[in-house]
Order: structure tokens, then sequence, then C-alpha cells
């Protein structure tokens, strides 16, 4: 499948967590992630306020992919904020 910057993936896992998360909110899902590109997603880490970049292929077989039918102007403005989130990151971690 292709996948395309501002997707969303649903994600679980057969950890604790995911299951504890699962069980409380009685979803098949424990958190979400969004696609930055082919073979990249953020998403939140668990501690408020942080996220982490992580390769798509770590969420194979524990994650249903939903698109988001954007149009390539709309995807490119993504791409621009994602750009500057990672700056914003980058500069506050300085």
């Amino acid at each position: 499948m292709q996948y395309k910057p501002a997707d969303i993936l649903a994600c679980h896992s057969n950890s604790f967590i995911s299951k504890f998360i699962r069980f409380l909110t009685k979803s098949k899902y424990s958190h979400l992630a969004i696609i930055i590109n082919e073979n990249e997603i953020v998403e939140a880490d668990g501690i408020v306020g942080h996220i982490r970049y992580r390769n798509i292929s770590d969420y194979k077989n524990y994650a249903d992919v939903y698109s988001c039918d954007l149009t390539d102007e709309q995807i490119y403005v993504n791409m621009l904020s994602q750009k500057l989130v990672k700056n914003m990151i980058i500069i506050c971690c300085l």
C-alpha cells in the first residue's frame, strides 16, 4: 500500500499499555500517528508535550491506515508544517 503524508495510522499492539488503553476505552486502537512521508510517522510518546518520529515499519501488522484524501496543495502545506515543527523542536532542545 502506498502511504501519503497526513494519512492517519490507527495503532494497536500486544504490549501491556496498549491492551490497557484499549480495555479502558473499549476501542480497537490505543493511539494514533500521522504519516509524514513514505517511511516515517510522528506520534505522541506518552509524555505530555513530547513527540517522536518512527519508521512506519515499526507498526507493520499493528495498525490500520486511514487516508485523509488531501489535495497535493494541502499535503505540501502539511509537509512544510512538519519541517517547521522539527525545527522548533530542535531550537527548544538547544
